[in-house]
């Protein structure tokens, strides 16, 4: 797999990640509210292919479990860092524990969707570097 490949992978996880809260907060199922417009999805986009590329970084030669299941870690991982610690800390949106446990259970699907395609998306592209 090629990194145009790979990028692609990740804008998918990171589209898979938004429209799992978008549809969340549509159905009435949470308040969790990151303020979807133009800029906020680019930036999403633009965190999705970083976070990516360090799930590479940290995958290659050190996992001796599946992409998916290391990814879907990696997504708590990332959960507890950008949702709980840095976003808040930031001022970008509220923490979801705050919010309540419907914000808890959609961001934190939403991030271990996330981790699953993108250690599924690192895993091949860690085999092909070898190759």
């Amino acid at each position: 797999m090629n990194y145009l490949t790979t990028s692609l992978w990740f804008i998918l996880a990171s589209a898979l990640q938004a429209i799992t809260i978008w549809l969340a907060l549509r159905a009435g199922l949470t308040t969790f509210n990151p303020s979807f417009n133009y800029t906020g999805l680019f930036g999403f986009l633009v965190i999705g292919q970083i976070a990516g590329y360090l799930l590479i970084s940290f995958f290659g030669g050190r996992a001796q479990i599946s992409g998916i299941t290391y990814g879907a870690i990696y997504g708590f991982f990332l959960w507890v860092v950008i949702a709980l610690l840095l976003a808040p800390a930031l001022n970008l949106f509220t923490s979801p524990l705050q919010i309540g446990l419907n914000a808890i259970i959609v961001t934190l699907l939403s991030f271990l969707i996330y981790g699953a395609v993108a250690g599924y998306a690192s895993e091949h592209t860690v085999k092909h570097l070898r190759d």
